[in-house]
């Protein structure tokens, strides 16, 4: 049976961690502290793995399934929704990375009237 946001809101913290299980893998881990974790079970190339889909409440129920969603058609598609994610990250990082190195020769922080001692502490601000 899916779960309510009643029911997540209700979950409290026991001994040890277990789980509200939701719809298609999707299942809600309550630990002794009280934190809730959203997760989803799936199998890809014949391996169990688990994929995290955010912390309650700052992930709703909604979110959460939209999340399972996405993942699941990934999985349809036949891409590992975990190794996506991975890649999007340092796809990103790569991108922050060379934004911050290009700033300073494209003269943005230049424009700015910074002295020349300043140069490094503003590329950083940047």
């Amino acid at each position: 049976m899916p779960l309510t946001d009643i029911a997540v809101r209700k979950a409290t913290p026991a001994d040890k961690q277990y789980r509200l299980g939701d719809a298609a893998g999707m299942y809600l881990e309550v630990q002794p502290s009280g934190a809730k974790y959203w997760r989803l079970r799936y199998r890809f190339e014949g391996k169990q793995k688990t994929l995290a889909l955010g912390v309650y409440p700052a992930v709703s129920l909604r979110r959460a399934r939209e999340s399972r969603d996405a993942a699941r058609t990934l999985l349809v598609k036949g891409v590992d929704p975990g190794a996506s994610r991975v890649a999007v990250k340092a796809n990103r990082e790569h991108l922050r990375q060379t934004r911050s190195r290009a700033l300073p020769e494209s003269g943005i922080v230049s424009s700015r009237r910074i002295c020349r001692s300043h140069m490094p502490r503003a590329t950083y601000a940047v």
